[in-house]
């Protein structure tokens, strides 16, 4: 619970209004547990240039399963420096 509350207590409290300055990517969990579908396509809807990426475990799924999310954001990172 700890790590959880130093993850939670570091993220803005407040979106961008407008689109952003540069592209963006965005993980999320795939089981709905906190972010829900509508939240997901509402911020697609928001943030065109954002690429989004389903993961399939729970909202703390870089706690849950670390090496796989790592491994994802270094594919995302590998795919995008081409």
């Amino acid at each position: 619970p700890l790590v959880e509350y130093y993850i939670f207590k570091t993220l803005p409290a407040v979106l961008p209004k407008g689109p952003l300055a540069v592209a963006s990517h965005f993980i999320y969990s795939a089981k709905w547990e906190v972010l829900k579908e509508k939240d997901v396509n509402w911020l697609k809807g928001r943030y065109h240039s954002t690429s989004f990426y389903p993961f399939d475990a729970g909202h703390m799924f870089p706690l849950e399963q670390p090496k796989e999310a790592a491994q994802l954001v270094k594919q995302i990172l590998e795919a995008k420096s081409k």
